[in-house]
Order: C-alpha cells, then sequence, then structure tokens
C-alpha cells in the first residue's frame, strides 16, 4: 500500500506546472507601453514557459492515469483504472477552475486538452490496455 502514494508525485507536479503556467501568464499581461528588446524577450520566455508547461502537463496526466492502470493490472481490480479516470477528470476540472478563478476565462490552462488529439488517443489506447489486462486476469 505505501508504494501507491507514489501517485501523489505526478499530480503535485501538475499542480506546479499549472502555477508555473499562470505565472508565465501574469506576467505577460502585465506589460504595457512600447515594448523594449528586454521585454520582447521575456513574452518570449513567458510563451515558450506556458507552451512547455501546457505539454508537461498533458504527459503528467498520462503518468498519473498510467500509475493508476498500472496498479489495477497489478491488482486484478478496476477500482484503480477507474479511479485513473476519475483522476483525468478531475484534472481537467482542477485546471478549467484554476483558469476561472485566476483570469475570467475557463480554458485558459486547460485548453491543451481540448486541442491535443494525441493525447486522447494515447489515453485511450491506455485505457484499453489496461482494461483488457485486469479482464483478462479476472477470469
Amino acid at each position: 500500500m505505501k508504494k501507491k502514494w507514489i501517485v501523489i508525485i505526478p499530480i503535485s507536479l501538475y499542480v506546479a506546472c499549472l502555477v508555473c503556467i499562470n505565472s508565465a501568464f501574469k506576467t505577460l499581461f502585465t506589460m504595457q507601453g512600447e515594448i523594449s528588446p528586454e521585454q520582447f524577450e521575456q513574452i518570449q520566455n513567458a510563451q515558450q514557459i506556458m507552451s512547455i508547461g501546457k505539454t508537461v502537463s498533458l504527459f503528467l496526466v498520462l503518468i498519473s492515469f498510467s500509475l493508476f492502470g498500472y496498479f489495477g493490472l497489478k491488482e486484478g481490480r478496476m477500482k484503480w483504472l477507474n479511479a485513473g479516470i476519475g483522476t483525468v477528470v478531475i484534472e481537467i476540472l482542477v485546471a478549467m477552475l484554476f483558469s476561472k478563478i485566476s483570469t475570467g476565462a475557463w480554458l485558459v490552462y486547460a485548453e491543451q486538452f481540448q486541442f491535443s488529439r494525441w493525447f486522447w488517443i494515447i489515453l485511450f489506447i491506455l485505457w484499453l490496455g489496461f482494461f483488457i489486462g485486469i479482464k483478462r486476469k479476472q477470469n
């Protein structure tokens, strides 16, 4: 049971990633007036942080789901796979809520889930693999 607490690591990193994206977003919207070369570099850095942060957040969600699926496969119980799907939904809702609280718009920090087809394809393949594996182990 102690090893199962490892699931908290990618979830915690996901929250930290959202905070970094928020910081970069706020940096972009605090700049006013004419843009100096230093400010232009800050803008590029903030945009890169947001882009990398959104991609990393997708991978962290996949990692947390995979850990739940692995525990389900190891024990042969569907409750872990269901918990993994629930975690994905909660992580998306947290990103949306954090976005709404921080910026007033729902999808600023959750748009990566909407626009990345590869994420949903990989998530489905992982889910299907774990589902079939657990069903075989149960039989």
